[in-house]
This record gives C-alpha cells, structure tokens and sequence, in this order.
C-alpha cells in the first residue's frame, strides 16, 4: 500500500471515488459536497500545486485525499473553541475511501501517512474538518487520536458553512 501524489492518470479513479462519497452523504442526508465540489477542476488544482494524494493497493486507487503544508485561511478563526498550538500544521481535505473499500482501516492508513509526511517536512500538527453529520469521518479523526477544538467556518460554493475542526499533534 502506497500514498503517492495524484497524477492526471488518476483522475478517473479520483472522481469515481468522490462520486460515491457524494452518494453516500445524499443517502445519509448528509449535506456534504452536494453542490459538486469537489469536482473535476479541483482535483486537477490539486495535482498542479502538488496537494492531491492517493492510495493506492496492487494497482487500484482505494483512496483520495489533499494533504497540504500551509496555513488555511479558514482555520485563522475558530470558534466555541481555541486550537491546540499555533504551531506550524498540515491540513487533511477531501478524504475519501472507494466504497467497497471502507470500514478496512484504509482511512486510518490514509492519516497516518499524512502525519510522516508532516514529520518528514519538520511539522509536528496535523489539522481536519468535517460536517457535523459525518459520523463516520468524526469516528475516524476520533480513532485516530484528534483532538476537537471547535468550529470553523468554509466557503461552501460561495455559502458559509460550519465544519467541526480537529488537531493532532504528532
């Protein structure tokens, strides 16, 4: 199993991968990337800025995700809340697990790779965040030793959007 950057050969596996997810939270009433971002230009930004991340199982693409090392705006306020440290930090987006894929552990493999990465670039903080509904990405962050720190807003298509946002110092 290997994290490796996407490449514009990924794209299909990406987006079919982002398309499940996007079924899964309408099924769940989560409303979570209901508005078609992330979508195909986004993927493509994250292989151009070097952010986009898969993993990848004898030849199949199981996972997806954008691990980047600078600040996030939208971490710059936090709210009912306060971060653990203002140290320097990683952020963790658009995760997302192939649906025949998930409940293996494949999530965790993903986080864990994020956090050598981090290390390996001297950064000892890792951020996340999640809809308030997405229970199964709050019990991965949570299995994965995240601590909550309160609420951030994003820009959600141009709408302001509340995330749960998590930190982990590793």
């Amino acid at each position: 199993m290997e994290l490796r950057l996407t490449t514009e050969e990924d794209l299909d596996a990406v987006m079919e991968i982002i398309e499940q997810a996007r079924k899964y939270f309408k099924v769940n009433q989560i409303p979570q990337w209901q508005n078609g971002i992330p979508g195909l230009e986004t993927i493509r930004h994250d292989i151009q800025t070097h952010t986009g991340y898969v993993l990848v199982e004898e030849d199949e693409v199981v996972g997806t995700c954008a691990i980047l090392f600078e600040e996030d705006p939208h971490y710059e306020i936090i709210q009912q809340g306060r971060w653990l440290n203002n140290s320097e930090y990683g952020v963790i987006h658009r995760l997302a697990i192939r649906q025949n894929y998930k409940g293996h552990g494949y999530g965790s493999n993903i986080l864990q790779a994020a956090e050598r990465l981090a290390k390996e670039r001297g950064i000892d903080n890792l951020r996340i965040d999640t809809h308030r509904m997405n229970f199964s990405m709050q019990r991965l962050i949570a299995k994965n030793n995240y601590t909550y720190c309160g609420i951030v807003m994003i820009d959600d298509n141009g709408i302001p959007a509340e995330r749960l946002a998590y930190q982990k110092e590793i």
